[in-house]
């Protein structure tokens, strides 16, 4: 331990924050873009359909950025992974359950739950009979509003 506070006074600092605070990288400011442009409001709720990506990473990220607005109570952003529709779930913990809502809206296609702030779910596009991979996004959007909203 002793090693590490000498040796950290050699560091420099800024770009130890900078690492420390790193979420994302430059190419996934396009996807801040795209949820920005596709973001749709309803019942207190910010849902989101970004098509493909990269690494599912980006969903929680907007979901979280999302979740600071002050209306806003939900946030449920979703994309395709590879063969898998992915979901996140974020709310402000006032009398809510991300995984029950999860578990509800996409249990019986997939792996669903959580806890009562955050959840997941992720659904092998097999499983959606209704809606092909490349259908429009408005379509994988409203998909996604009617399982939640039922």
């Amino acid at each position: 331990m002793r090693a590490f506070h000498y040796l950290f006074g050699f560091t420099r600092r800024a770009l130890v924050r900078r690492l420390d605070y790193a979420e994302f990288d430059l190419s996934m400011l396009a996807y801040f873009k795209t949820a920005l442009n596709r973001y749709r409001l309803r019942h207190g709720r910010l849902y989101a359909f970004l098509g493909p990506v990269s690494a599912p990473d980006i969903l929680v990220i907007l979901a979280d950025f999302f979740l600071r607005a002050g209306d806003i109570a939900w946030t449920i952003v979703a994309g395709i992974y590879k063969d898998t529709l992915v979901v996140i779930f974020r709310n402000d913990g006032l009398h809510k359950n991300a995984g029950r809502l999860a578990e509800k809206a996409f249990g019986k296609l997939g792996a669903a739950g959580g806890h009562a702030t955050s959840a997941r779910a992720e659904v092998p596009l097999e499983h959606i009979q209704d809606l092909a991979p490349n259908a429009l996004w408005q379509m994988w959007q409203d998909f996604i509003i009617h399982r939640v909203e039922g």
